[in-house]
C-alpha cells in the first residue's frame, strides 16, 4: 500500500507538472533491438568509469551467492537476497527503456545509467554492512574489550564526521557555470516561438549534464514554456542542421560551443 500510494502521488505530479509529459514508449516498429550490443557496451562504459561503486555491487551478488551456497537461513540472508534481486531486476528495468523508450543516441549511450544505478547505493550499503557484520564481529569478539569501546567510539565519529570530509568528493559540477547558463536562457525565452519544435544542440555533453540543465530551464522556469516537440543532440554541423529542418525543427538553441562560426547561415 505504500509503494501504491507513493506511485499515484507521483502520477499526478508527473502528469499536472510536466509541460511535456512523461516518456513515452516508442512503436514497436522503432524499438532500439538492433542496438542492443551498443547499449551493452554503454553500460560496460559506465561501469568502467565508475569502477569503485559497481565493485562494491559485484562484491555484494558475489557475497549473497556465497551465502546461499551456504544455505544459512535468517534476516541477513533475507535482507542480501531481496538487495541483489533488487539491483538486478532494475537493471532489467532501466535497459529495458534504453530499448523501448530512449531515441538511439541515447540508448547507445547508455543515458544516465550510473545515475539511476546510484538510486540503489543506500540498498547496496544496507547488504554489505549485514555481509560484512559476522567478519567484524569475529574480529571484535578475540580484541580486547577497551580495544571494543575504542573502535566502537571511532565507529560513532566516522558516520558522523566522514559526511563533513568527503563533501568535496560528492559533486563534480558545484562551480557549473549556472549563471551564464540563467541568463542565456532569460534572454532567449522572448524569441521562442512555442508554436514550433524546439532544437537543443549541445556539442559533446554525452552526458546530458548542460542539455538537461538548459531543457529545465527552457520549460519550466518561470515563465514555463511547451513546445510540439524539444529534442537534444550532442553534434553541431551542417548535416545536423540539414537533419533537424528535415525533420521539421525551425528554431534551435546552440550551446557551450566554439563552432558556431563554422556553421553557415546562423545569426
Amino acid at each position: 500500500m505504500p509503494a501504491l500510494a507513493l506511485y499515484g502521488v507521483w502520477r499526478w505530479y508527473a502528469t499536472a507538472s510536466f509541460a511535456v509529459g512523461e516518456l513515452k514508449a516508442l512503436p514497436l516498429s522503432q524499438w532500439n533491438t538492433a542496438l542492443i550490443p551498443g547499449i551493452l557496451g554503454g553500460v560496460a562504459h559506465a561501469i568502467a568509469q565508475k569502477g569503485l561503486y559497481f565493485a562494491t555491487i559485484l562484491g555484494l551478488l558475489l557475497g549473497t551467492i556465497f551465502r546461499l551456497r551456504q544455505a544459512r537461513p535468517g534476516i541477513a540472508t533475507a535482507i542480501l537476497v531481496l538487495a541483489s534481486a533488487t539491483i538486478l531486476l532494475d537493471n532489467g528495468f532501466i535497459i529495458f527503456p534504453y530499448i523501448a523508450h530512449f531515441e538511439p543516441s541515447w540508448a547507445v549511450d547508455a543515458h544516465s545509467y550510473f545515475r539511476y544505478m546510484a538510486q540503489l547505493s543506500l540498498l547496496v550499503m544496507l547488504g554489505l554492512s549485514y555481509l560484512l557484520r559476522p567478519v567484524a564481529v569475529r574480529w571484535l569478539a578475540n580484541a580486547p574489550r577497551r580495544a571494543q569501546r575504542s573502535w566502537g567510539r571511532l565507529s560513532v565519529a566516522a558516520i558522523i564526521l566522514a559526511p563533513l570530509v568527503f563533501i568535496p568528493y560528492l559533486r563534480f559540477d558545484r562551480e557549473a557555470p549556472q549563471p551564464e547558463i540563467d541568463a542565456m536562457v532569460r534572454a532567449l525565452k522572448p524569441q521562442l516561438r512555442m508554436d514550433s519544435a524546439l532544437a537543443i544542440i549541445v556539442p559533446g555533453d554525452r552526458d546530458d549534464i548542460a542539455g538537461s540543465f538548459l531543457r529545465g530551464l527552457v520549460l519550466f522556469r518561470a515563465p514555463r514554456q511547451a513546445f510540439p516537440r524539444v529534442t537534444t543532440t550532442i553534434a553541431a554541423d551542417e548535416s545536423t542542421l540539414d537533419t533537424l529542418a528535415r525533420a521539421g525543427f525551425r528554431q534551435a538553441l546552440l550551446s557551450c560551443s566554439d563552432l558556431a562560426p563554422t556553421l553557415s547561415g546562423l545569426p
